[in-house]
């Protein structure tokens, strides 16, 4: 995974795309995630909203609990 640098997939639409249509190709199953990277990109700008709300609550929360915990 780190030799491959398989996380930088992520980094865009068009690599989460490549990953989901790897992902769909392993399945035993029909799982039409080689049609998912289409959905992302056609409701980018609205997970990418989402995202921006949600991303604060989760440090926050995260922060908090570090702290319950006694972790810093």
């Amino acid at each position: 995974m780190v030799a491959n640098n398989v996380l930088v997939s992520y980094a865009n639409v068009s690599g989460i795309d490549k990953v989901l249509a790897r992902m769909a190709e392993r399945t035993r199953f029909i799982s039409h995630m080689d049609q998912a990277g289409e959905e992302l990109q056609h409701h980018y700008t609205d997970y990418d909203a989402d995202f921006g709300l949600f991303f604060p609550e989760l440090c926050k929360f995260a922060s908090a609990e570090r702290a319950i915990r006694g972790f810093r």
